[in-house]
């Protein structure tokens, strides 16, 4: 399982169900690490970090991460929740993501949750 960071404001319920359902993984909040710091500044202590961020803003991110690659700046990925969302399908998919795949396929990239409208 690999290492997450939930960006600011994001939705404290789907963190405590996925503690719930994941007693042992490892996801900090960036107001807790690295409050108030600009969407660059993010992403690359998430790179320097190793940890894949979960976010819920889906306007700036993208953008932000695809400056990155374009400077060659790589080794961090961005999973978008975008809405509306159900709460639960949105806690499912993210367990199985970090269940049953690796944290390099999550790399340079910017996914979107949920991974089906069904």
């Amino acid at each position: 399982m690999f290492k997450l960071a939930a960006d600011e404001n994001f939705n404290n319920q789907v963190l405590r169900g996925l503690r719930r359902l994941l007693p042992r993984l490892d996801i900090v909040r960036i107001q807790d690490e690295i409050p108030g710091a600009p969407d660059p500044e993010v992403l690359d202590w998430c790179a320097a970090k190793e940890r894949i961020l979960l976010s819920h803003d889906a306007r700036t991110m993208p953008v932000h991460l695809a400056e990155r690659l374009r400077r060659e700046e790589t080794g961090v990925g961005v999973i978008l929740l975008l809405e509306p969302y159900h709460q639960g399908k949105v806690i499912d998919d993210l367990v199985v993501i970090l269940t049953c795949s690796h944290y390099s396929e999550w790399l340079d990239r910017c996914s979107y949750l949920p991974l089906s409208a069904f």
